[in-house]
């Protein structure tokens, strides 16, 4: 569905487009909506690295930032956010995340419920994540219960 409403060869010219970033980045396994069954993987890699792509530049531009290895000039972490509990690192990080969203994303308010749910999730999964690793590491078994 994607490739149909985004992609177009006659595009290929327009900068930033779907057609014009495959050309830019040699993806000649992409070859557009009606390939997209024949090469599903090589059309959703495709759109991954182009959607990560979108979401490293966003950041960038959120913090100030020239290059993924510069220090942020805008929006700095707060000083000692380091040594803070992660719930308070969460949550620094849910908030710029959400910023993000609301200055580059265009989206309906029921999405933007939908994806701050999800974010939640994820600091949910992360948190058991780490305590699976901390039980693998020879933490205390007690913690995962």
């Amino acid at each position: 569905m994607l490739y149909q409403l985004f992609y177009s060869v006659s595009s290929a010219t327009d900068r930033g487009t779907l057609a014009q970033l495959r050309n830019l980045i040699n993806r000649r396994s992409v070859t557009g909506a009606e390939a997209v069954k024949n090469s599903l993987r090589a059309h959703q890699d495709f759109l991954d690295d182009v959607l990560d792509a979108h979401i490293v530049t966003a950041a960038l531009q959120h913090f100030g930032m020239e290059t993924r290895t510069s220090r942020p000039e805008k929006n700095k972490p707060p000083p000692l956010l380091m040594l803070a509990g992660r719930d308070r690192q969460h949550a620094w990080v849910k908030s710029q995340a959400l910023e993000v969203l609301e200055t580059y994303v265009k989206m309906k308010d029921e999405s933007h419920a939908m994806l701050s749910a999800s974010l939640q999730d994820v600091v949910v999964l992360e948190e058991q994540a780490h305590k699976f690793q901390n039980m693998l590491t020879g933490g205390n078994m007690s913690a995962i219960i």
